[in-house]
């Protein structure tokens, strides 16, 4: 449902009388605007845009400033394009309507894609998640707007010429020189990002909620994609949240949401990150059977060795998939895991999930087995201990130390109760809305050593991130620092190791500087859990495909038919 249920696709702005008024509400939602090609005069397109009998206009004194994201101030920005009969060779737009929210994301991806073909010409839109408009045909086909002017940089930052560098594919439909057959509607997109943003994660860019916007609803209605949701998700709200410090550094991150996989990046990518973490001080490498990146991030490491840094000097952890649970597939798993990294030895291998997937074929490259049902087919006859026993049997040339991750206490305890071995570590996710205190405590008093991983909460669609927590941003602030500085500083308390992710040179560097996180903060942070609790990463109802396996005894885990076999 659309807030209130007030937004009718029938053009009509009445309905939206009562949430127009509220604070959120001009700072969150802009229209989008549909011109339909009738041959009407100015006069009678002004008498449409109504409001209870007054000109839209008028009807809300809201905010002056034209980009102020006012229906005033909407209107006033775009009254010359509303009317211009050159743009539109002599016809103007008949009426204005409000579309329906699911509309635009509809062709939400169309527009990433778009813009995604001219990055990789090298070229960058300034306006990267909220183009001015595009035109729609009547096959749902797109074409974007604005990209024979000058809001184009390279990769230097240097203003370009769309036309010049983008191809004839890219150009405006209107372009002179184009022959793109004329659409009969074009779509407006100001701040396109902010419609879709406050679409999926509920939540105005300013403090305070919106009214509810029921995502699971229309995932379930076929009317919000899941699979586009969350890539787009990741963007927009990232993009939205300014964690983008340039243009540049939006394209770095762009990629990686318009793969088939949410947080996988594209080639090279990944190898740079890790090269440029190696260089700016970086001791421990995180990494993963399942990522699809160990062969990509071999060459990293080949690089950063070759200038100097030495192989002993770095920490590189990898896991063991769950498709290679049997006990007869852990040792060949290491080995494949050691030919993917070019390396002859981990400092530590992990069990990845407390979980095995039922693969007869190739387990280290068929990560997925599916059900008929299209959830993963499960593998129950092999237990979290068969595969724990063939871990400590490894040969330690090849894996220095050997834990787990995602393994609760009750899966710990059932491991050395088994085999009398205590795992190294336990990878788990930690952050201050999941504080796990009474669990970290009790690992470490067996001497299993936490390692973080999403320590910056939610890499979720439609929930707000930690860093932009009030009282993260306030920390922050006060220490000259950045929120996620301010996080780490608080997860790295009681000498556990973190997990930071990024793609971004600058990111990955502040990432590494570290600061003096006063008591009455960390506490302040702590606070945050103990009211907000939450766990984000949870396989049955976040992974894609669903994994029909009940893991942490979440309550969204109660229904899984599966369960962990200890």
């Amino acid at each position: 449902m659309i807030p209130g249920g007030r937004y009718p696709y029938d053009g009509d702005v009445s309905n939206d009388a009562d949430w127009l008024h509220e604070p959120e509400a001009e700072l969150v939602w802009r229209n989008v605007l549909v011109y339909e090609k009738l041959d009407v005069s100015g006069a009678e397109c002004q008498r449409i845009v109504k409001y209870k009998g007054k000109d839209a206009a008028t009807a809300f004194p809201l905010l002056e400033n034209p980009r102020g994201g006012t229906l005033k101030g909407f209107l006033a920005a775009n009254r010359a394009r509303m009317y211009s009969k050159n743009e539109f060779e002599g016809v103007v737009a008949s009426k204005i309507t409000t579309t329906y929210l699911p509309l635009v994301y509809r062709w939400a991806l169309q527009i990433l894609s778009a813009l995604s073909e001219i990055h990789r010409n090298g070229i960058i839109h300034m306006d990267v998640v909220s183009p001015d408009s595009f035109w729609l045909y009547e096959d749902l086909s797109i074409a974007l707007v604005g990209f024979q002017s000058a809001d184009l940089v390279n990769l230097n930052g240097e203003r370009v010429q769309g036309d010049a560098h983008c191809g004839e594919e890219f150009r405006c439909p209107w372009s002179r020189n184009s022959e793109h057959e004329r659409p009969t509607v074009k779509v407006d997109l100001f701040d396109w990002a902010t419609l879709v943003y406050g679409l999926m994660t509920n939540e105005s860019p300013v403090d305070g909620r919106i009214r509810d916007v029921d995502v699971e609803e229309m995932v379930r209605t076929g009317s919000l994609p899941v699979l586009e949701e969350e890539k787009l998700g990741h963007l927009v709200r990232r993009c939205w949240m300014g964690e983008y410090e340039s243009a540049v550094d939006v394209m770095a991150n762009l990629k990686e949401f318009l793969t088939d996989r949410g947080m996988k990046a594209e080639p090279g990518q990944v190898e740079a990150a890790v090269y440029e973490a190696l260089k700016a001080g970086y001791k421990h490498i995180d990494l993963a059977k399942v990522y699809g990146n160990q062969k990509e991030i071999a060459n990293a490491f080949k690089r950063a060795f070759s200038e100097g840094i030495k192989r002993e000097d770095i920490f590189i952890t990898s896991k063991l998939w769950n498709s290679q649970h049997r006990p007869k597939d852990v040792a060949p798993a290491l080995d494949d895991c050691l030919a993917e990294l070019g390396l002859d030895y981990l400092d530590l291998y992990l069990v990845h999930f407390p979980v095995a997937f039922d693969e007869s074929g190739d387990v280290h490259q068929n990560l997925f087995p599916l059900r008929d049902d299209g959830d993963v087919k499960m593998l129950d006859s092999v237990s979290i201990v068969d595969t724990w026993k063939a871990m400590t049997q490894l040969d330690k040339k090849k894996a220095r130390a050997v834990g787990v991750s995602n393994h609760t206490q009750e899966h710990l305890q059932a491991l050395i109760d088994a085999t009398g071995v205590t795992p190294a570590a336990n990878q788990i996710e930690r952050h201050p809305r999941l504080l796990q205190t009474d669990f970290v405590k009790w690992c470490g008093e067996k001497g299993i050593h936490i390692t973080e991983y999403s320590t910056f909460g939610n890499n979720m669609v439609g929930e707000p991130l930690l860093i932009q927590h009030k009282t993260v941003k306030e920390i922050a602030e006060r220490l000259n620092a950045s929120p996620a500085q301010v996080i780490l500083a608080w997860a790295q308390v009681g000498g556990h190791s973190v997990i930071p992710k990024s793609v971004t040179a600058s990111r990955i560097r502040d990432n590494f500087k570290e600061i003096d996180l006063p008591k009455e903060d960390f506490e302040k942070i702590e606070q945050i859990g103990k009211e907000e609790r939450r766990r984000y990463n949870i396989p049955y109802t976040a992974n894609k495909p669903r994994w029909p396996v009940n893991i942490f005894n979440e309550p969204e885990e109660k229904d899984a038919p599966h369960k962990v076999i200890v």
